[in-house]
């Protein structure tokens, strides 16, 4: 694999005996310059004419053997990208990344930090004058302490609520007060949520969503609500849809 620099040097002549015949003689010399080598090479040759020179004859030197190039040929393929995330497979240090992910120079998903809030209601309706919870409602409890689960740093307000049929308001604002506590112990003592996480308050009547007039609408009084506030924080893999956004 090298490129030489080579000089051609040639001298030649013929001579005509007559119109039929010619002599002709030729040398050649190639000399490598850069390797300091010499190569010679001598033709005779006697040339017949058929019928004679019509012509004057031309002396044509004998063709060369052009000069082939034996220098290998290397072909460097591009450097493939087999994730299609934009780095190369000689840089890329987390192969196979999903097409979407945003990667950094490496080729590595770039990690982002989402918070999810979850803000839930409960709602638990209870006979007249009682504060125990009905089994209809112990699903509704149970998702909710499965919910406060998922987010530890989540709380809970209850709030317990009466209809006007007591024999006092007072009466009314503790059967409030069971209740909301009637909800909190359910979910402390059943689920496993911490007391501190969860407050009660009782408001007796004093926050109807019905008209106390109906017994449809006491129905409605007789209740308990909870609202379930907080949040996590998650590191997910960025994608090229929340740059977006």
């Amino acid at each position: 694999n090298s490129k030489d620099t080579i000089g051609d040097l040639g001298l030649g002549a013929m001579y005509r005996i007559n119109d039929a015949l010619s002599l002709r003689g030729e040398a050649r010399a190639i000399h490598n310059f850069d390797n300091n080598w010499w190569e010679g090479m001598a033709l005779a040759g006697l040339e017949v004419v058929l019928g004679g020179h019509l012509a004057p004859t031309v002396a044509v030197p004998p063709m060369e053997e052009p000069m082939v190039d034996n220098t290998p040929v290397v072909v460097v393929e591009a450097d493939l990208d087999s994730d299609g995330d934009g780095v190369p497979d000689s840089m890329d240090a987390c192969p196979g990344t999903p097409m979407n992910v945003v990667v950094d120079e490496r080729g590595c998903p770039v990690p982002v930090d989402i918070t999810d809030e979850l803000k839930m209601e409960l709602r638990v309706f209870f006979d007249n004058d009682k504060s125990a919870i009905k089994n209809q409602y112990k699903p509704e409890i149970a998702k909710v302490a499965e919910k406060m689960r998922e987010y530890p740093n989540s709380t809970a307000r209850v709030e317990g609520h009466a209809s006007k049929t007591g024999p006092s308001a007072r009466y009314n604002q503790r059967l409030s007060e069971a209740r909301a506590v009637a909800v909190k112990s359910m979910l402390t003592n059943e689920f496993g949520i911490a007391p501190n996480r969860l407050s009660t308050v009782g408001y007796g009547y004093d926050q109807p969503i019905a008209s106390n007039d109906t017994e449809e609408g006491r129905a409605m009084n007789r209740r308990v609500y909870a609202i379930i506030t907080g949040d996590k924080t998650m590191t997910v893999e960025q994608t090229k849809d929340m740059v977006v956004q």
